[in-house]
């Protein structure tokens, strides 16, 4: 488990793969989670008290979707999470 922040306008990660699942849970701001999928790259917005859940080994990246910061948890579970 651990907290992140995003600030407005900063630049995501790239598109990268996990080895574990996880579960991102946003407190404050807004996130778009985009994945791959067999249609493509997908994405998805929530704001707070909103969640996404990253399957293991699913290529994806978390970004700031709003006009302020963005703090979130983050918990991983399995895999090579330690």
């Amino acid at each position: 488990l651990h907290q992140s922040m995003q600030m407005a306008e900063s630049e995501p990660n790239p598109l990268h793969v996990i080895q574990h699942t996880e579960f991102i849970l946003v407190r404050e701001g807004e996130l778009e989670f985009q994945h791959e999928s067999a249609n493509g790259i997908v994405s998805e917005h929530v704001g707070p008290g909103g969640v996404f859940y990253v399957a293991y080994g699913t290529k994806h990246t978390v970004k700031n979707a709003g006009g302020i910061a963005a703090s979130y948890f983050v918990v991983a579970i399995g895999g090579d999470a330690r």
